[in-house]
């Protein structure tokens, strides 16, 4: 295991240095040299199958919120519908379209209509951290990032809530009525923004008790990791969950941090917000680090053997 984590270190000290010198994507070389290792004869960092969802429950918490932190409700909801198009329809279309294909696509597996919707709902969605490393590199407008970003949080808070609704349908031992969707759908959905909501109200207040960027960046962490494990315990969409309560943490800082910097500019009061500029860019960095080693990890465990 040594190895390994040697290993997994070393690749996303290669990738990082090649994005920061010469601006290639640090998701591309994770990617290029996990294949690499695969075509090699070393397929796969994660020996088992249950090791490897164990870790990537782990990994989607940080894999999210890193890009969560980078998106403001102000330009969510200036971008509401957009999103909802790109992140919502876009998905049950993409959904649907696989499911209009899959006996060409799958001609050798007999799969009910639900085991299509799951399976098109897992390629679906996209990885947020691959999406902020991309543009980490290029200067690009605002609303640009707004939109890549955003869709690429929330399209997987879709692709889940198809997989679950699907789910529902596959194990209920009798006639399902759109009645019965409909509630569950309000379930996951409802339940999600409810627990984020509130996670995140206490992740601020626990904020309030330090201006150390380290315990910050820990109780971000930690909000984002419990909005995920009680939403999960209930059944609900934990990634919807943490997309929920961090940025509605997120969105308070930003904007404390703002008043502040006029407030200052005019002369009227000294700083007073509990996470300060410098400290919410190093927390930043902190979860991009952290991303960036799960991006490796996921890149490296290709075709495990």
């Amino acid at each position: 295991m040594l190895n390994i984590a040697v290993f997994v270190l070393l690749v996303t000290v290669i990738a990082q240095l090649l994005q920061e010198k010469i601006k290639f994507p640090a998701s591309i070389t994770a990617l290029t040299i996990g294949l690499a290792s695969n075509a090699m004869g070393y397929g796969g960092v994660i020996p088992s199958d249950w090791v490897f969802d164990q870790v990537t429950l782990i990994l989607l918490p940080i894999l999210l919120t890193v890009d969560v932190l980078h998106l403001h409700w102000k330009y969510v909801k200036r971008h509401a519908m957009s999103l909802f198009y790109a992140a919502g329809i876009s998905v049950a279309l993409a959904v649907g379209a696989g499911l209009l294909v899959s006996k060409h696509m799958l001609p050798d597996y007999e799969l009910s209509i639900a085991s299509v919707i799951m399976l098109m709902c897992m390629v679906t969605a996209t990885d947020p951290c691959s999406v902020s490393a991309i543009f980490s590199t290029q200067k690009v407008p605002k609303d640009l990032k707004v939109l890549a970003e955003g869709e690429s949080c929330f399209n997987d808070a879709t692709a889940l809530i198809i997989y679950s609704l699907a789910l529902f349908v596959e194990l209920s031992t009798g006639p399902v009525s759109i009645t019965d969707m409909g509630i569950k759908a309000g379930m996951v959905v409802g339940g999600a923004i409810l627990i984020g909501g509130v996670v995140g109200a206490i992740g601020l207040l626990l904020m309030k008790l330090t201006r150390n960027e380290f315990i910050e960046t820990a109780i971000m962490m930690l909000t984002a990791f419990a909005s995920f494990a009680i939403t999960e315990h209930f059944h609900f969409s934990g990634i919807l969950a943490i997309i929920v309560s961090v940025m509605l943490a997120n969105t308070v800082v930003l904007g404390r941090i703002r008043k502040d910097e006029r407030e200052i500019a005019q002369g009227n009061a000294s700083p007073s917000t509990f996470v300060d500029k410098a400290n919410h860019e190093s927390l930043q960095k902190s979860f991009h680090l952290m991303a960036m080693i799960g991006i490796s990890v996921m890149f490296l465990t290709l075709d495990r053997k």
